[in-house]
């Protein structure tokens, strides 16, 4: 998802200091940083270099992993798909499966975002934009209106239209017949009304350049690709209880460990609609890997020699280090800026993004509209997976789904590393008390109740009301981070 800017008036000093810290980056055109990296006030130049060095090898070594995760995904949905009216429930279970694991390195990237790096744009030059396309709203957008990808059941249990899997042969206003252009639609859940936004597609054959158009066209609500639309084509809805937090209020798949409950039919029946419903899973499969190629680019330790080609290989992470020469020297990063980006953005990610947009959202409401991962109530592993992604950047760490390509923190220089031992002390003991809390929920998740009723008002919700509350006292941490490097983020 964006950044919202919608709520910075309720973030905390951390959040308020993104709008001062985010706006760095390297520059590009007639903008001439340092060619070299320069010497922080509190530390060494070497140990700046080391510092960044050690958050571009995770940042490799993280979408490097995504990228084997997510083909082991796609192949799980071709041998699904492929099948087609022969597919079995164990093929669509596997499919699952490799979606739940493809999150887990996933998840931990998102530490990434909001510094001025390649994956969204937040706060980075121009070059950095066009050069990697921004795709974190490609990747992992949400929420998203289900109603815009396929049928759903609306409240009072009225089934929406089919969205542009049914949209075989619509007319420019969605009806059925006549030319293959749709108009892009909004559905409102809540009255059944749907909105027509104006731009109009071609949905006659369903591609990874369709969804891509398609995405976020017309409102941020429209998404059409990543890792929650494939999410939503595996599991279908999971809408057990209304806005109030009613579980006795079922609507689609009752129970506290009952996720979405798509049924197999919908790829099976042979109509063509199942075609088309396959066709648009193996196209998101695709354009996931796609895209964390390109972003995983960004990060290697080899580039083009000309970062205004087509090539950009390893261009943001040479320019991060200020290696970069010749006519791409204008964009190497001043080593200060980079290291105030990355601190800005670890501390906004954790205390506003997960903090208030992920977590407070849902459990304030006790929506599971509102929870991350509502369909496949992965929701749990979101949370734990994002924090130790954090873990991993503030202490120079990661581990590899190949052991032999760990990141050992006694091996590198991390922020952690060159703060004083009253600030370790306190980020190990937030820490821990988080770490407690993460593990509740997750225990609770996979054996009592998922996430979305976790959050119903008791003590489950108080808990991830605390939770909430310790990430943004953590996130704010990253002040102190700053102070004892020499670094003011406030």
């Amino acid at each position: 998802m964006k950044f919202s800017k919608s709520i910075l008036s309720s973030m905390s000093l951390v959040a308020v200091m993104a709008l001062s810290g985010c706006g760095g980056g390297g520059g590009g055109g007639d903008e001439t940083p340092p060619a070299t990296v320069t010497p922080t006030t509190g530390i060494t130049a070497a140990q700046s270099t080391a510092v960044l060095t050690t958050y571009a090898d995770i940042a490799l070594a993280s979408y490097t992993d995504s990228i084997t995760a997510a083909n082991t995904l796609k192949t799980a949905i071709d041998t699904f798909v492929d099948a087609g009216a022969g597919a079995t429930q164990g093929q669509m279970d596997a499919a699952k499966q490799a979606w739940i694991d493809s999150r887990e390195p996933y998840l931990e990237t998102e530490i990434f975002r909001l510094s001025g790096g390649p994956i969204d744009g937040d706060g980075s030059a121009q070059w950095v934009k066009d050069a990697y396309g921004e795709l974190e709203g490609q990747l992992n957008a949400w929420p998203l209106d289900e109603a815009m990808i396929d049928t759903i059941i609306a409240t009072g249990n009225a089934n929406t239209g089919g969205g542009i899997v049914a949209r075989t042969t619509g007319t420019a206003d969605g009806a059925e017949g006549g030319s293959t252009d749709v108009d892009m639609e909004t559905f409102d859940a809540q009255d059944g009304t749907v909105a027509n936004l104006g731009a109009v597609f071609d949905t006659t054959t369903i591609t990874t350049g369709l969804i891509t158009s398609l995405n976020e066209a017309g409102g941020d609500a429209n998404v059409a690709s990543g890792y929650h639309a494939v999410e939503f084509l595996l599991w279908g809805q999971d809408q057990d209880y209304n806005k109030a937090g009613d579980p006795s209020v079922d609507l689609v798949t009752p129970g506290a460990t009952v996720a979405g409950q798509r049924p197999l039919t919908d790829y099976t029946n042979g109509s063509g609609e199942a075609t088309r419903r396959g066709a648009y899973l193996k196209a998101a499969a695709n354009k996931i890997i796609a895209d964390l190629t390109m972003v995983r680019s960004a990060w290697l330790t080899t580039t083009s020699g000309d970062c205004d080609s087509a090539n950009v290989d390893g261009c943001y992470r040479a320019a991060l280090l200020g290696e970069l020469t010749g006519s791409d020297t204008s964009k190497n990063i001043d080593a200060t800026t980079a290291l105030k980006d990355i601190m800005t953005g670890m501390g906004v990610f954790v205390s506003s993004e997960l903090s208030a947009e992920r977590i407070s959202a849902s459990v304030d409401t006790a929506s599971e509209e509102d929870e991350h991962s509502c369909f496949s109530d992965n929701t749990h592993r979101d949370i734990a997976q994002d924090i130790k992604g954090f873990v991993n950047t503030l202490k120079g760490q990661y581990t590899a789904l190949n052991p032999a390509d760990n990141i050992d923190a006694a091996t590198t220089t991390s922020f952690y590393d060159l703060v004083s031992d009253a600030t370790k002390a306190n980020i190990d003991a937030a820490l821990t008390s988080i770490d407690t809390k993460v593990s509740t929920i997750d225990n609770l998740a996979k054996t009592t109740k998922h996430f979305d009723y976790q959050i119903i008002p008791g003590a489950d919700a108080d808990r991830i009301k605390a939770l909430a509350t310790e990430l943004v006292t953590m996130g704010n941490m990253m002040v102190n981070v700053g102070t004892d490097i020499g670094i003011s983020i406030n």
